[in-house]
């Protein structure tokens, strides 16, 4: 599974009725279906979730919630044990500013750097084997050429994943981020953010090369089992079925070690220094983010317990799975 779909990170939120010329009236990149988490367990009649808790001296608390970018319905309610740790939190941190990425500023810069230059084409800069594929892709999907050929590899990967987890029935208003941002505005939480949008924007843009050509090439691959993959996924979350997505993760990324370093690995570790901070600050702190960056090799949890933090995953009362 491409890496612009496993990788857990949201950089953009896209209204694109502001941007008429473009493919959808709503565009948000997804980084970041999967959760790679430790082996499942617990004790009978409990069940576990995407959902950690750090502990910190005096009582300090980071809980850590895994994201899916985008949803459905019954996903929802979240279990009640983290709806109360979100209730018992003076701050809610995500991996970037939502409310920038929504303005139409940040929609026209991704669209300008997303695109070439009038006269430049896609075809100019992939192998005819990949612009093939493409273009049978686009046929299938009942998508304009002539629109895609005029974005990059890096770009045109993205719109094509979150077409193909619309098309499957996937919203990005039912995204676990979303929600509980405009829950946590609504409700007069103090918001804060990894990264700006700047910094993810230049993140993505500069996958240019073989690393734009990867993404887009097995974007264009896995399109067509998108239907199948997207409730899979969901399935997966809602269980909190850690090993299944432990493989699809490993497999996402198999061939692409340096886009694992660069989107995950390196992120995971300047995100871990800020989350020390919080902790030295004291009190709650409820973070969300995209799955994937949480456990496994590299990830979030296993750093902070390397660094001597002790991270716990919360049980929950098996009747408490999201319905």
């Amino acid at each position: 599974m491409s890496a612009n779909i496993r990788v857990s990170t949201v950089f953009l939120k896209i209204h694109m009725k502001r941007a008429k010329h473009l493919l959808l009236p709503r565009l948000r990149l997804i980084l970041g279906m999967l959760l790679a988490a430790s082996a499942q367990g617990g004790e009978p009649g409990k069940r576990v979730h995407m959902f950690w808790m750090v502990e910190g001296v005096g009582g300090a608390r980071v809980y850590l919630l895994g994201s899916l970018h985008f949803g459905t319905g019954d996903m929802y309610p979240l279990p009640p044990p983290i709806i109360a740790a979100y209730r018992a939190s003076e701050t809610v941190v995500f991996e970037t500013d939502l409310a920038v990425v929504e303005s139409p500023a940040a929609a026209m810069r991704m669209v300008a750097l997303g695109t070439y230059p009038q006269g430049e084409s896609l075809a100019d800069h992939v192998d005819a084997e990949t612009l093939a594929a493409l273009k049978k892709t686009l046929e299938e999907m009942n998508l304009p050429e002539s629109q895609f050929l005029r974005y990059r590899p890096w770009y045109a990967a993205m719109v094509l994943s979150v077409l193909g987890m619309q098309r499957a029935g996937l919203s990005p208003a039912l995204g676990v981020d979303s929600r509980l941002h405009k829950r946590a505005v609504e409700d007069g939480k103090e918001i804060g953010w990894f990264e700006s949008f700047e910094f993810q924007l230049k993140l993505f843009s500069g996958l240019e090369g073989k690393a734009g050509m990867a993404l887009l090439r097995d974007s264009v691959e896995e399109t067509g089992d998108i239907h199948d993959l997207a409730p899979r996924l969901v399935r997966l979350w809602q269980k909190g079925d850690s090993k299944g997505l432990v493989a699809l993760v490993n497999e996402g990324f198999g061939s692409s070690p340096e886009l694992k370093k660069k989107l995950l690995l390196d992120r995971n570790r300047a995100w871990v220094r800020k989350l020390r901070d919080y902790l030295h600050v004291g009190g709650k702190t409820f973070v969300v983010v995209g799955a994937g960056h949480l456990a496994g090799d590299g990830g979030v949890v296993q750093l902070l317990r390397e660094g001597g933090l002790r991270v716990t995953r919360p049980l929950m009362p098996a009747g408490t799975a999201p319905k």
